[in-house]
Parts: structure tokens; C-alpha cells; sequence
């Protein structure tokens, strides 16, 4: 019981709850006839205890006692029982009442007797767990005495083992406490190792800097009067004050407060629009020993008065205009434009004044809870810290300009006058008109070069951050900062993100921030000044554990005008400073630190909600939903607008094209279920407080009946659902689905598709793509997909002779002289510290899993045979070390060999595979080469997927294991030579013999060459990039018009370009498809690998069709006659052994294009350790003597989230003008059609109503009456 109080201590500590459920394991043998028998009759207990009112362990302890009686004396109720008694809410994403379980085995494990054996209890590591963590200990019995021994378990995807391991030791440094004092309340027993301790209070705190603690803030600028007096200090509207100017100004001033009475502690208003009198005000004020007090005129009238009645002002300064608007008060007023005159006869020396470091140099009002703003007393000696430290961080020089932004009521304003004046560089002070974000702000930072700019994030989301070659140095304060702010402005500039509240003299922690930062810190102290993150009972909390922030510095605020109480509830003693006098600012702010030292801002405190039993931090959750690539900016809050019922909202700021269900299933990835919000609101602005910053009281309601409904329409529901949806994203490389959305209108292609069997199969659900045709979204396809356990395909070796395949028999019958120079490769950028050994190991497993590696071909006679070799280490590898060459020589080398390794392939005796490791310097390449007849687009994807897991399984010494096989090349070989016999081969067959191919004019050509001379050597390449935005809404938005999938658009552009340039809108061309159709539901090709290509002729026409949506209408619909996507015709041309299918084939017009969409690859599986795509050549992969059997070849293919086109041509036919003119043409067709099929026309045809039995006509006609 001891052991489980302390357990609840330690879970009190880090989590600030005083409401504590474990459970526990009980053995419910209580009754005798059950002791003797075998079986499981474990139950699981819940064992709650309070640790409200911060007791003595003493007093934990006894509660705990109880606790634990009254539970066993209970033990009979089953756990699940307990559960639907109490309803709770149940979630596969946490164990219902607790997470956390506790079993203390007090029974010692005896030893096994056995004869001739010897036994021993070893320890088997879980590979699920049931709890978020769990800690099991046993009582060790030894001749020396007894110990405790024992282990967590923890969920890896909520902690890291780094902190499990600083738990282990809080949890031992809490029960030494507790044995030593046991009287001692649960939040004052030490947690913390001393080295933790030591780090966290001392070396992380070690900011101590030299700084003019003897000056006032004016002395310092005052210091550069006289280094720099004729250099520009202020600019305003075209007007400018020097160094001199402005001192001189400022002592008249001054000189003339002083006979007024100002004096040091005196209070002094300014009340003024920007401007240069603005300025010259402020140093007056602090020149004559005052303290000022900031006024914004544009603050409602009720907001003036108070701050005027509440600080009793001796003088105010203002401007002739405002005074008519002020409210009434006692000040005397100075109107620094209509009284200047009277100032101006004033001497410009410095005036006297017993002014010290300790004395007030202003009082900011900020917001109170009250609802009455608190006025902030702040002195000379933080202010002249703050300039020094600042200067120093964000590098100010004398030829810097600051824009001086903030509203003068804004204490950062005061932080970008001294960063300036106190560095002799120049403050550029803009109107207000000047200063709205958006262009006019854009256009002052461009025109006058600021080379300083300091904005809360929500005003620089509003800019653009091009064409600012000045602004070298951002700083972002005031509210929490999203990264895609980084994103968008740290390239090229220094990004700092700013924290401190005005009791701190503005700023307390900075930090850089880089691209690549998921989460934004706050940073580290500034100069003299340290950090405490305690808990409430001001004990320092462990890394990673939330707590108050609370600040030690020499710019600490003296306290608050006229609140004295709330000065002493702010600022308290400093437990960890031996002087009496030293004070800490509890600043309301939850923060953690994280690993390095720096400080995670999490949210305030008085932002913490309990939601259904949670405690939430709301922070958290801002933090996360602002890590969305598409999300500016995020606030959550709880809000109830239904008595009782509480709920979180979220407030969004982001892309137009980003929807609630993203968001929502983004959090779901990322969050337990109780900490997704509701509901969310899509916002242009948030609103904003008179300080510009946001104002939360101000923010909507939202639209609780739509929301409710979205997200049942939304969320995954089941396990399969869920499974399919993860496989999407992955495959998709889309971060949100709906279990609603279509797969085509997702970007998804055939090629995609079959990407998801195979991963659905590696799962345990079979789905064919037969199904995923035909239910094209996670709801419908979870419907019919059926779980598996068990793979029935042969993982063995498969050797032996394999028959032919349409494709390789249509390779051989191009009569090629170099037949061995027909491949595919790729080069891809490694780390330059793999292991050669390891690489090797790594293609002999490849060969060994995938057989096609291993073909071998021989020819008898007139005809080729093939057979599957069993020999895999028959490759060639080889590790070449240019590291000592430059990187041009490198390059050029890297070229060479890429071009001798094309040529390196066997047909007959192997290898079918060539891998050369490049050493390099920092980064290393490797290239692959295989042979066409081994492999095909699919299978790269296939074989990158296995390189990089058995390589990865190598190196860190695991159990090598790869998904399944599926069918083997073997096997489809054979399966195909069956199916040219079958009768629904012929029946599909009928569409190729019925097919009438109408005579076609042959290409324009540019010269008369000899069909011979078509040949590799002469191929030319042009080529066209769509950008990623348009390529994503090529292939997610523009499906959704008319229910199309990717080759409808490619080729409705493709007829169209060829109409244009040739005068003729029919064009015939050789199709080349991925040939894995699902025709024979005996195999499963999703993870084979082998060369599956089909090529078959299409004859496609748009005759008469002009408008773009009937075009694609057409298009759509002559590409769904075509039976099985095409794959009929290599088989009734290759395989089929009858003469009548065989004849009518062999007399089609042969055409003179073809193409080919490859789909889309991405490196995401390759890059997640390193890998990538190289953008050099991997060499000539065609021998430069093969024939070329098109005059135009045209493929695509989507890399990393970009449609890339190629047009090939022979330049003894065409002229590389005609083709280019010939793809400009293609481009502006398919950015035409992307743009129409995002207006709001759209529209069905005959195959989406495949058992209607209509033509288009009479499915228009139909469609009108029932206004669809």
C-alpha cells in the first residue's frame, strides 16, 4: 500500500490532478473450491484515492489502506461490469475509468522442479500493451534480505523511453523522501535527482551578463548623441530627426517638465497619434526624471478615463485635436504641437535630475481579470537590460531601421524604440494607415527598407514575404506563433520568437526559429534573467512536465500603481535566492521544458478545462492544430452554450481549400478522441483587443447542429475502417480522409489501387481491385473486404521454366541486336555510410523473395524461352569511392560508370540486376539498374519498399521479414496461358474483333526519314512540369466534375493537342496500361514483381466536339467501351493459338504514338530514412542501335506530388520546335480543362449508370426532368 500511495504521489506531481484512478491486477481466488483449480480468474480492480487538500503521506497512506480494503472486499464484480454500471464512454484509444495499472507480486516465483530439466522464469517483451503504463514490482527474497524488484511498460507512441527513464528515477527519489519524512505533505516531497535539480535551477539559469546597470534608458541614447549626432535617429512621413536634433528636442523638453514640477516617481501622460512629437515626448518625460504613462487615442473614451483617474497624472501630453475628445481629469495638459513654441524657449542642455536605475521609467496599463486594465510599474534598470540584450540578440547596428509598430500602450513599442535609439540606428515611425497589415504595410517595408521588424503573428500571417531583400530580422510576440509562419518567412532571414509578459519589462525568453520546427519554442532567458517552472506548490517540475512559468530578473516590474495585494499575489519571494529581497513574477503561463533546455509555451493556466473527467490543456491543442501545413492560426477554447455541457471549439485561420473533416481527422491523428474539438469555425480575422491582440470573448458561436452532423458523417467507425484509412493517407500521401471520400477523386489511378490491395492484404483484409472499382470509398469498400490470417501463397524459392508473356513475346519480336540493353534503372541520393556487405546481403535477399530477378532466357531456334534461376548472388555490385574528386569530376565519373552499367546485363546467363554504391563526400549515390524484362513501374515501387526495410532489418540486426509474396510471375504466366482458352476470354474478345479502326492520316513530318533511322541514337526528349497545385487539382479536384479518373483528362488533352497541330481531332495511338488486372481472381499480382506491361491500340475521336466538359464526356466514355482496360489484346496477339482471333489483329494500322501514364511515386518510404531521388541521369537505358516502334512516345508520370510529361521524338523526322509547339499545346489544353472542371459545370455519362442501358443524350434528357 505504501508502494501504491507513492505511485499516486508521483502521478499527483506530474499531472496537477488530485483525482487519482489506478488499477490493479487480484487474483479472485477467494473461495476455496476455486483455489485448486487451473483457469483464469484474474480481475481488475480501480482503486481511487483523493489527494485534494495537498495531505501528508501519512494521511495518503491510511486513505490508500482503506481504498485498497474496501476494493478487495469488493473483488467479486467483474471489471466490465463496472464499467457499464457507471456508463462510461468507451474509446479504442484509452482503457475506460484508468491508464494507468499497478501489480505488486508479493507471491514468490518458485523454482521449478523437473526431472533432467532445469526451468527458469524468463521475461517476454509485450509487443502490445494494454495501458498507457503500467508498473509491476516483485518482492526479491535473498540470505542477505529482501528488495524490490521490477519494470514499467509504456505506451512508445505517448512517452519516450528518455522519460520513462527520469520517471524511474522521480519515482525512487520520491520514496527515499518519503522514508525519511513521511509526515511531509505529497507536494512538498522531493521529486527531482539532484543532477535534474542542478540542471534545471543552475545551468539553465546561468544568464548572468554585464550590462549598464548605472545608466538610465536616456544615457544610453544620450551615449550615442555624442558618437553619432548627425545620423538619422527618426523618420516620420518624410520628415527626420538627427541623434542631435532629437536630444536637443528632447531637452527642451524636458528642462521644461521640470518647471512644472515633474520629478523622479512623478507620472506623466502622453496621449498622441505617431508621430516624430511622439518620441520626443516619451524621452522628455524620462530626460526630467518622469515616469510616462501611455495613452492610445484611439482606446474608447471609458477606457481613457479610467486610466486617467487611476494614475492620477500630474501633466499629460497630448496634441491640440485630441483634447476636445478627452475625458475629464485633473492633469495639466501640454500640447506639444500648440504649446511648442512656449517649449521651444527652453535650453537645450542636459537637464539635473537625482534620477536613479531604481526609479520608475513608465507604467503600461494591461488587461486585468477584473475587467479594469492594471497599470505596470516598470523601472530604468530592466529597461536598459532589455535594450542590451536585445541589440546583442537580434544584431542592431548603427545602419539597422526598426519599424516602430506597436501601439504606444503596447510595451512592445518601448522594446523597438530603445532596440533603435539605444544602438544609433534609425526608428521609422508609420501612420496608421501606413501600418494595416496587408499591402500598405507591405509597401513601407519595401520602400523604406526596414531591416527590423517586430509583429504578433496574426498581423505578419497578412503579408507576403516576397520581395523584402531588407527585413533581414523578424520577431514575433504577444501570441503563440504557428510554424507555417516560419515556413513562409525564415528562409534566408533570422526568425525570432519573442515571450514576456510586461511585468518583465516586455521580454523574458527568445528563440530562433528554423523551417524544420514542427513545435516553436519560447525559447531560453534572456540575459539576467532565470526561469522556474513549478508547480503549485512551487516545486520545480521534471523536464517535459507542465508548470507555471514564473521569472527571476532584473527587469522585473516594481509591482502594480494603486494594488497593493495584487503586487503581493504576483510577486512573491524567490524560495530559491538566499536574499530576502529577491522576488519571482507568477506569470499565469503553463510552460514545460522539453530536452534541450528550451521552453514549450503551452497555454495559460487559467486556460485549463475539465472535459467528461479530462483535464485538458487548451494550449496543447493550439499547438497541434497549428503544426497544419494549411492552418495560419488556431485557437481553442471550451465554451458552453448548453447549460451543464461543456465543449471544446476551435477558431481557424487557413487555406481556403482546407475543410472541418481535415482538421478533424489531423487533431485524430495526432490526439486522443477527448481532446479533438467539437465543433470548428473557419475565420477570415480573429477579433482583436484594443493591444491587437486576440480577443477571445469576441469569438462566434458556432454551428453546433452542422458540426454534429459532419463529424458522424466523418470519422472512421470500425476497426476496418480505420485500417483502410490509414492505408489511403499512406498510399494517397493525403494527411485527412473521410471514410466518405471517393478514391478517384482523391487523385487515386489502377496503379494506386493496386498499392492498396497490397498493403490491405499485409493487414489482413483481402479486397481485390475488382471491389475497389466498383466501391470506391473507405465506407462502402470496408463493406466487402474480408479479414485473412493466413497468406496461401508459397513463400518458397520457385524455380523452373515460366511460359512467355504478352509483353516479353512482343520484346522479342522487335528483333533488337542489342536485346540486353533494354532497361529501367534509378539513381537515388544515400547516405554515405552504408555498409557494402550490408547492400549486398540486402539484393541477394531481394533476388531470393522476388523471382523475376532471377530470369533467364534462352533462345532455340527462331524462339526464346525463360526459366527461374536459383543462383541469388548472381548480380553485380560494386562500391566505387570518387570522394577525393571534386563535385564536378564527380558528376562527370558518376555519369561514365552509370553508362557501362546499362550495358553490363545477361539475358542468358545473368545478372538481370547491377547496383554500384557511389562514395561521395557528406551524401553518397547509388544506382540500380534492371532489365525491362525483370520489372515495371509498379514493381520499383515494390522493390524500393523491401530495399530499404531489409537493408534497415540488416543494419540494426533484426529478424528479416518482408510482407508476404502474392502470386509469382510463374504463376501468372501460367494462369494466362489457361485464360486464352476460357470462354470469358472470348467473350470479352468480341469488342477487338468487332472493332472497326477507320484509316488515319499519318503524322505531318518535318523531314523524310528512312523507318530504319527511327532509332534510340536520334530520340530527342521535351519536356513540361505542371506546378504541385496544379497537379493536385488535376488529380483530386477535377475528377469530382464528371466522375473521370486521371487518362480521361491526359487524353482528352492529348486529342486535342494533336487536332490542333494536325488539323484532324481522331487520333490512334498504342496505350500502354499496368497490365495487372484483376481477370484471374485466382492471383494476386498487388506485391509481384515482373514486367506486366500491356500495350493495345486505342482510337479516339472528338469530331465536332468543341466544348470542354462534352469533350471529356466523349473521351470518358470511348475509354469505358475498352473491356479489362486493354488486356484482352496482348492475349488474343500473343497467347491465343486460334487463327481467327490472331488474323483480324495482325491487320490493324499500326500507330505512330503512344502513351503512357506511369502514375504516381512518391519517396516518401525512402525518404523517412534518408533516401531519395537524385535528379542526375541514371544513363542511357535503351541501347542507342534498338528501333524505335513509335515517331512520338509520350509518358507521365506524378513524382513527389508533380505531373512530369516527356514527349520523345526522332530528330530524323521532326524538328524540336514542331514537338515543342506540340507540347505547349497539350499543357494549355489540360490547364483549360483543370480550370473548367473547377467552375461549377459537371456531369454524368452512360458509365456511371452501367445497368441503364442510355446513351448521353437520353442521360441528359433524363437528368433535366428530374433536375439532377
Amino acid at each position: 500500500m505504501t508502494l501504491l500511495a507513492a505511485l499516486n504521489t508521483l502521478l499527483f506531481r506530474y499531472s496537477g490532478q488530485d483525482d487519482i484512478l489506478i488499477g490493479t491486477p487480484t487474483a479472485n481466488r477467494n473461495r476455496q473450491e476455486i483455489e485448486p483449480l487451473i483457469g483464469f480468474f484474474v480481475n481488475t480492480l480501480v482503486l481511487r484515492n483523493s489527494l485534494e487538500g495537498n495531505p501528508t503521506f501519512s494521511g495518503l497512506l491510511q486513505q490508500a489502506r482503506n481504498v485498497v480494503l474496501e476494493a478487495y472486499a469488493n473483488q467479486d464484480v467483474p471489471f466490465e461490469q463496472v464499467v457499464d454500471g457507471l456508463e462510461i464512454e468507451r474509446s479504442l484509444s484509452y482503457n475506460p475509468l484508468f491508464q494507468v495499472m499497478f501489480a505488486l507480486q508479493n507471491a514468490p516465483l518458485n523454482a521449478l522442479e523437473l526431472p533432467d530439466l532445469k526451468a527458469q522464469y524468463l521475461a517476454v517483451e509485450n509487443q502490445r500493451i494494454k495501458f498507457d503504463l503500467s508498473l509491476v514490482l516483485e518482492e526479491i527474497e535473498t540470505e542477505k534480505g529482501a528488495y524490490l524488484e521490477g519494470f514499467w511498460e509504456y505506451d512508445s507512441d505517448l512517452f519516450t523511453a528518455e522519460r520513462i527513464t527520469r520517471m524511474v528515477g522521480h519515482f525512487q527519489t520520491l520514496l527515499k523522501g518519503i522514508v525519511a519524512n513521511p509526515q511531509q505533505t505529497v507536494g512538498e516531497l522531493p521529486l527531482l535527482t539532484e543532477s535534474e535539480e542542478q540542471q534545471l535551477l543552475v545551468e539553465w539559469n546561468q544568464t548572468q551578463t554585464s550590462y549598464p546597470d548605472h545608466y538610465c534608458i536616456h544615457q544610453l541614447f544620450e551615449a550615442w548623441v555624442e558618437q553619432t549626432p548627425d545620423a538619422i535617429a527618426l523618420i516620420f512621413k518624410g520628415e527626420q530627426l538627427t541623434y542631435r536634433e532629437l536630444n536637443s528636442k528632447a531637452n527642451q523638453l524636458a528642462n521644461y517638465l521640470q518647471t512644472l514640477g515633474v520629478k523622479p516617481e512623478t507620472l506623466v501622460g502622453i496621449c498622441i497619434e505617431p508621430s516624430l512629437e511622439m518620441i520626443v515626448g516619451i524621452l522628455g518625460i524620462l530626460k526630467a526624471a518622469g515616469a510616462y504613462v501611455p495613452i492610445d487615442p484611439t482606446y474608447p473614451s471609458e477606457r481613457i478615463a479610467y486610466m486617467l483617474d487611476d494614475s492620477q497624472l500630474a501633466v499629460l501630453l497630448t496634441e491640440e485635436k485630441l483634447v476636445t475628445s478627452l475625458p475629464q481629469h485633473q492633469a495639466q495638459v501640454i500640447c506639444l504641437d500648440s504649446d511648442w513654441k512656449e517649449i521651444s524657449t527652453e535650453s537645450k542642455s542636459y537637464p539635473i535630475t537625482s534620477l536613479t536605475p531604481e526609479n520608475l521609467a513608465y507604467v503600461i496599463y494591461t488587461s486585468g481579470s477584473t475587467g479594469k486594465p492594471k497599470g505596470v510599474l516598470v523601472a530604468h534598470r530592466g529597461l536598459c537590460n532589455l535594450s542590451q540584450a536585445q541589440i546583442k540578440l537580434f544584431n542592431v547596428q548603427p545602419d539597422s531601421c526598426v519599424l516602430q509598430f506597436a501601439s504606444i500602450s503596447f510595451d512592445a513599442s518601448i522594446s523597438e524604440i530603445v532596440m533603435a535609439l539605444c544602438a544609433g540606428a534609425r526608428l521609422y515611425l508609420g501612420t496608421r494607415e501606413e501600418l494595416q497589415p496587408g499591402q500598405p504595410l507591405l509597401e513601407l517595408l519595401q520602400e523604406q527598407e526596414i531591416t527590423h521588424l517586430t509583429l504578433v503573428p496574426s498581423a505578419l500571417a497578412a503579408l507576403s514575404s516576397e520581395n523584402l531583400p531588407a527585413l533581414q530580422n523578424i520577431i514575433v510576440a504577444g501570441e503563440p506563433c504557428p510554424p507555417s509562419l516560419v515556413i513562409q518567412w525564415a528562409n534566408g532571414r533570422r526568425f525570432f520568437n519573442a515571450y514576456g509578459p510586461t511585468e518583465s519589462t516586455v521580454c523574458a525568453t527568445v528563440a530562433q526559429c528554423f523551417e524544420d520546427m514542427n513545435m516553436l519554442p519560447i525559447g531560453r532567458p534572456i540575459a539576467n534573467t532565470k526561469i522556474y517552472i513549478l508547480d503549485r506548490y512551487l516545486q520545480p517540475v521534471p523536464i517535459g512536465v507542465p508548470g507555471e512559468l514564473h521569472l527571476a530578473s532584473v527587469g522585473l516590474a516594481k509591482g502594480y500603481l494603486n494594488r497593493p495585494e495584487l503586487t503581493d499575489s504576483k510577486f512573491i519571494a524567490n524560495p530559491f535566492s538566499q536574499k530576502l529581497s529577491d522576488r519571482l513574477y507568477k506569470t499565469g503561463d503553463l510552460v514545460r521544458y522539453v530536452n534541450d533546455g528550451q521552453i514549450e509555451f503551452i497555454g495559460r493556466i487559467d486556460h485549463q478545462v475539465k472535459i467528461r473527467g479530462f483535464r485538458i490543456e487548451l494550449g496543447e491543442i493550439e499547438t497541434i492544430l497549428n503544426q497544419h501545413p494549411q492552418v495560419k492560426e488556431a485557437i481553442i477554447i471550451a465554451r458552453e452554450d448548453q447549460p451543464g455541457v461543456k465543449r471544446l471549439c476551435a477558431y481557424v485561420i487557413a487555406s481556403q481549400n482546407l475543410t472541418v473533416s481535415q482538421l478533424r481527422l489531423f487533431l485524430q491523428e495526432k490526439l486522443p478522441q477527448y481532446m479533438v474539438p467539437a465543433f470548428f469555425v473557419l475565420l477570415d480575422a480573429f477579433p482583436l483587443t484594443p493591444n491587437g491582440k486576440i480577443d477571445r470573448r469576441a469569438l462566434p458561436q458556432p454551428a453546433l447542429e452542422l458540426e454534429n452532423e459532419a463529424a458522424i458523417n466523418f470519422s472512421p467507425g470500425t476497426e476496418t475502417e480505420r485500417i483502410l484509412a490509414a492505408i489511403w493517407q499512406r498510399v494517397l500521401g493525403l494527411k485527412t480522409i473521410s471514410i466518405n471520400d471517393n478514391f478517384f477523386e482523391l487523385g487515386g489511378d489502377s496503379i494506386l489501387a493496386i498499392q492498396i490491395i497490397a498493403q490491405a492484404n499485409q493487414a489482413g483484409l483481402q479486397i481485390t481491385p475488382k471491389q475497389l472499382f466498383s466501391h470506391q470509398t473507405i465506407a462502402q469498400l470496408a463493406t466487402v473486404a474480408e479479414r485473412v490470417s493466413v497468406n496461401q501463397t508459397t513463400q518458397d524459392l520457385v524455380i523452373g521454366h515460366v511460359p512467355l508473356t504478352p509483353i516479353q513475346k512482343w520484346f522479342f519480336e522487335q528483333n533488337w541486336t542489342e536485346r540486353h540493353h533494354f532497361n529501367q534503372s534509378i539513381l537515388l541520393e544515400v547516405p554515405n555510410n552504408l555498409q557494402p556487405d550490408l547492400l549486398k546481403q540486402t539484393i541477394s535477399k531481394l533476388l531470393y523473395h522476388h523471382d523475376a530477378l532471377r530470369l533467364r532466357f534462352v533462345q532455340k531456334g527462331e524462339k526464346w524461352q525463360q526459366n527461374h534461376n536459383d543462383d541469388c548472388n548472381n548480380f553485380a555490385f560494386e562500391k566505387v569511392d570518387l570522394s577525393r574528386l571534386s563535385c564536378h569530376e564527380q558528376l562527370t565519373k558518376i555519369a561514365e560508370i552509370s553508362e557501362v552499367q546499362q550495358r553490363v546485363l545477361d539475358l542468358e546467363e545473368g545478372p538481370l540486376m547491377a547496383v554500384v554504391f557511389f562514395a561521395l563526400n557528406e551524401r553518397g549515390k547509388m544506382l540500380i539498374v534492371i532489365h525491362h524484362l525483370a520489372v515495371d513501374g509498379i514493381s520499383w515501387r515494390i522493390i524500393l519498399e523491401d530495399f530499404v526495410t531489409i537493408y534497415q532489418q540488416l543494419e540494426t540486426q533484426k529478424p528479416l521479414q518482408l510482407p508476404p509474396k502474392t502470386s509469382s510471375f510463374k504463376t501468372w504466366a501460367e494462369e494466362l496461358q489457361n485464360y486464352a482458352k476460357t470462354p470469358e476470354f472470348y467473350a470479352q474478345f468480341k469488342y477487338w474483333l468487332n472493332r472497326d479502326f477507320p484509316s488515319i492520316s499519318p503524322l505531318p513530318l518535318d523531314c523524310q526519314g528512312e523507318a530504319q533511322s527511327n532509332i534510340v541514337a536520334h530520340a530527342k526528349t521535351v519536356s513540361f512540369t505542371l506546378t504541385e497545385e496544379q497537379t493536385r487539382l488535376l488529380l483530386q479536384e477535377v475528377p469530382q466534375a464528371y466522375n473521370t479518373q486521371i487518362n480521361d483528362i491526359l487524353l482528352t488533352a492529348l486529342v486535342q493537342a494533336f487536332g490542333h497541330w494536325t488539323g484532324s481531332y481522331k487520333l490512334l495511338l498504342d496505350m500502354e496500361g499496368h497490365g495487372r488486372e484483376n481477370v484471374i481472381e485466382s492471383v494476386n499480382l498487388s506485391r509481384t514483381v515482373g514486367w506486366f506491361t500491356s500495350i493495345f491500340p486505342v482510337f479516339l475521336t472528338l469530331e465536332n466536339l468543341h466544348h470542354p466538359g462534352e469533350c471529356l464526356k466523349s473521351i470518358k466514355e470511348q475509354l469505358r467501351q475498352i473491356p479489362n482496360r486493354g488486356f484482352d489484346y496482348g492475349i488474343g496477339y500473343y497467347l491465343s493459338s486460334d487463327l481467327t482471333i490472331q488474323s483480324p489483329l495482325k491487320n490493324y494500322p499500326k500507330a505512330q504514338v503512344s502513351f503512357n501514364y506511369l502514375g504516381q511515386f512518391t519517396s516518401h518510404q525512402i525518404g523517412e530514412i534518408g533516401w531519395k531521388l537524385s535528379q542526375e541521369s541514371s544513363g542511357s537505358i535503351h541501347s542507342p542501335l534498338g528501333q524505335r516502334s513509335h515517331l512520338i512516345a509520350i509518358h507521365g508520370i506524378v513524382v513527389d506530388g508533380q505531373l512530369d510529361m516527356e514527349w520523345q521524338y526522332s530528330e530524323n523526322f521532326h524538328h524540336q520546335t514542331t514537338i515543342k509547339n506540340l507540347a505547349a499545346a497539350y499543357r494549355d489544353s489540360l490547364e483549360s480543362l483543370i480550370n473548367h472542371c473547377l467552375s461549377a459545370e459537371g456531369g454524368y455519362t452512360p458509365s456511371d449508370f452501367p445497368d441503364a442501358d442510355l446513351n448521353q443524350v437520353e442521360l441528359d434528357e433524363l437528368l433535366s426532368e428530374l433536375d439532377f
